[in-house]
């Protein structure tokens, strides 16, 4: 048994890029961000501390662990430098426009505790709108398409920051990530090969490719057809 718990921490922390503090042990809270008519936002920010000990915060720092096509977040707590079962968590989130909510979670020994559902909600006398991005960009259609057995999709930036790819199914599911990384300013491309994660030829069918950015998000649909 202690053979399969060391695995099981050093798995966490290889996974999430963490670093084990004394006093603590691998650590997370999940849950979905979501505005009050359900929509999702774009990009989040976070900060988080243990309320029994307020000066110890642990502060967002891009790329966060965030899916913006579902709302879904994961928070790793390993860089407190302690924490106790039965402390409570308290979580600060702003977008990119100051709409904001907040968390609190009981800590446990899961080593998993679910925040649900957090409601952003905007400052007094601001309307949010998607349509208002600081950054300049643009998602391109694949090239060729319908496509098989491989398509180029091509993107731009004007502005040098952390970017990721991905391919969905018609259900939402994630079929596989074609990039996660930083990219310059201007003009990329990236090949989908048209196989899923695991290597298998993905299905015929009509795809979802989802670009997102550290203040916008884009999605188009790929049309593989075997």
């Amino acid at each position: 048994m202690f053979k399969r718990i060391n695995f099981f921490v050093y798995i966490l922390s290889i996974c999430f890029s963490t670093v084990l503090y004394s006093g603590g042990v691998p650590h997370a809270v999940v849950g979905t961000l979501q505005y009050s008519d359900g929509r999702f936002p774009s990009t989040v920010d976070w900060k988080a501390f243990i309320t029994a000990r307020s000066t110890d915060v642990l502060e967002f720092e891009k790329p966060s662990l965030y899916d913006s096509l579902s709302g879904g977040f994961l928070i790793q707590c390993a860089g407190f430098l302690s924490w106790t079962a039965g402390e409570t968590l308290h979580v600060d989130f702003t977008d990119n426009q100051n709409a904001a909510g907040s968390a609190d979670v009981v800590l446990t020994f899961n080593p998993v505790d679910d925040a649900g559902v957090i409601i952003l909600k905007e400052p007094a006398g601001v309307e949010h709108s998607d349509n208002e991005k600081p950054v300049k960009f643009e998602l391109y259609q694949n090239y060729p398409n319908p496509f098989n057995p491989e398509t180029v999709i091509a993107f731009m930036i004007d502005t040098p920051q952390y970017v990721t790819l991905n391919i969905y199914n018609s259900s939402g599911q994630l079929i596989k990530t074609l990039f996660s990384g930083f990219k310059g300013s201007g003009e990329h491309h990236v090949i989908w090969n048209g196989k899923d994660r695991t290597g298998c030829p993905a299905a015929s069918g009509l795809y979802l490719y989802v670009l997102n950015g550290e203040n916008f998000t884009r999605q188009l649909k790929a049309h593989l057809l075997r």
